[in-house]
């Protein structure tokens, strides 16, 4: 879609063969997690999720012409690493819930406590967004959030889903509402994420939005998972330390991240129309020859005597 708002001509999404390749990727995506999310736990499967951002390193510049630095690379390694210690010491048993169990869990302290958290982050994010301008946090913060609760709701129906073929016993689904009720919820909530999550897609670069989505996410998703099945049972103290270790150097990478994309970002250099001149940064309104602003910019003005108007240069 970046690409296809530099044309003059521009078509909707679904007659751009891109978006509809990456909506078919999407699709089987989220297929194959429905399936899968039901055969481990989720807060195993949740910080998985980051090693989507050295992929989005590498076709960032591809779809988006975005630039890698040293640092971007840097602290994706740093992403892993959080990755790789937090599945080491994450809890590896599973147990095989009814509907009977997700009625019970969905009715602990804990979990009606987290829900309104939820509530309530939701609705601050989105006034602030409302009276300040959305930002790439707020677009983020939102889809991470419904992301967590999406995520939440598929691992249920996931299990109710695996749990009727292998025994064959669909008593569930046919005494109870309760299962379409909740899928027609994952629906509400995936449809509701992707929204906000495209929404700042649009606005701000992928190498942005990306890191900061999965920060939202991985913390939503995780709590999510923790506190509704009770998985924190099935980990011991040095799990747990080691785990939360994990969590912490993972979610430092994507901060960093977040960090080295904004510092490679160029400054725009804005004009005064008034004046007809360039606005100048400290240099106190006089003239001067030679002048150029620091790299940081993107800019080097040539203001040296020439014949001709001053050249801009863009670096």
């Amino acid at each position: 879609m970046s690409r296809e708002e530099s044309n003059t001509c521009q078509r909707r999404p679904y007659f751009q063969p891109l978006w509809l390749i990456g909506l078919s990727v999407i699709i089987l995506d989220g297929i194959g997690d429905f399936i899968f999310i039901g055969m481990a736990p989720q807060s195993l499967l949740v910080p998985l999720g980051a090693l989507s951002l050295g992929f989005n390193c590498i076709l960032a510049p591809l779809f988006h012409n975005e630039v890698i630095t040293r640092g971007i690379v840097l602290s994706t390694a740093i992403v892993y690493a959080g990755t790789i210690v937090t599945v080491l010491y994450a809890p590896k048993d599973k147990e095989d819930y009814n509907l009977e169990d997700i009625r019970v869990f969905a009715t602990t302290v804990e979990f009606v406590a987290f829900e309104v958290f939820n509530v309530c982050f939701i609705g601050g994010t989105y006034a602030l967004g409302v009276a300040c301008g959305f930002g790439a946090g707020h677009y983020c913060g939102l889809a991470g959030c419904f992301g967590g609760q999406t995520l939440l709701l598929a691992k249920c129906l996931s299990e109710l889903l695996l749990n009727a073929l292998l025994s064959d016993d669909w008593g569930d689904w046919k005494r109870s509402f309760v299962p379409y009720v909740m899928a027609l919820g994952m629906v509400g909530t995936l449809f509701t994420q992707l929204n906000f999550l495209n929404s700042g897609l649009h606005k701000f670069e992928a190498l942005r939005v990306g890191p900061l989505y999965q920060c939202f996410f991985i913390c939503f998703g995780i709590t999510g998972g923790l506190i509704f099945f009770q998985e924190y049972h099935y980990m011991i103290w040095q799990d747990i330390i080691f785990y939360c270790v994990g969590i912490v150097i993972l979610l430092v990478g994507v901060a960093v991240l977040v960090q080295q994309r904004v510092a490679a970002k160029p400054t725009e250099v804005t004009r005064d129309d008034s004046s007809d001149s360039l606005l100048e940064n400290d240099m106190g309104g006089s003239e001067q020859e030679g002048v150029s602003i620091t790299p940081t910019s993107g800019v080097a003005l040539n203001n040296a005597e020439q014949d001709g108007p001053s050249e801009l240069v863009i670096t």
